[in-house]
């Protein structure tokens, strides 16, 4: 329900239609597809109207093919093996919030990687115009280089302990 005030959710399935009706109302009042077979899935989803990427989150071997040909591939853990070797992504477990969790955790990797790249580049760029005058030598510029790339790699650990915090 959290997600779909964020983004278009439809639901498409194989189920029957009244199981479909019942689980689409439970879950907010979704926009639902019953009785589909996997290529007619394929279909549907390829018909779907979207601004950027379409993700879909499957489980089954019946979801295999929209597994694949999704730009965004999710499959459940504990689903059939052949979802999960095709799918570009695999929560594990069947909880639902835990697609939300890794929407927060790409986030956060996004930002992380941005201020890398934005610190590094400045570093860079500083170090570059004190030896275009003659104000810094190479070991000065080896040291920053070195240590640029350490600062890196321990601003992106904040991921890990982040994570190990909130559990």
């Amino acid at each position: 329900q959290r997600l779909s005030n964020k983004y278009r959710i439809v639901m498409l399935t194989g189920d029957n239609e009244a199981v479909a009706t019942y689980v689409a109302d439970d879950l907010g009042n979704i926009e639902t597809y019953s009785n589909l077979l996997p290529d007619e899935k394929v279909k549907v989803f390829n018909e779907i109207e979207s601004k950027g990427y379409k993700m879909f989150i499957g489980d089954g071997i019946n979801d295999a093919p929209l597994l694949k040909t999704a730009d965004i591939g999710v499959a459940m853990g504990e689903g059939s093996e052949i979802a999960i070797d095709v799918a570009d992504c695999v929560i594990m477990g069947n909880d639902l919030t835990l697609v939300e969790q890794a929407f927060d955790i790409a986030r956060k990797t996004k930002w992380i990687i941005m201020e890398n790249i934005i610190f590094s580049l400045g570093v860079k760029f500083f170090f570059l115009t004190l030896a275009a005058f003659g104000k810094a030598n190479m070991l000065e510029a080896i040291f920053a280089d070195v240590g640029i790339t350490l600062i890196a790699v321990l601003n992106s650990l904040r991921l890990i302990y982040q994570r190990k915090k909130h559990n």
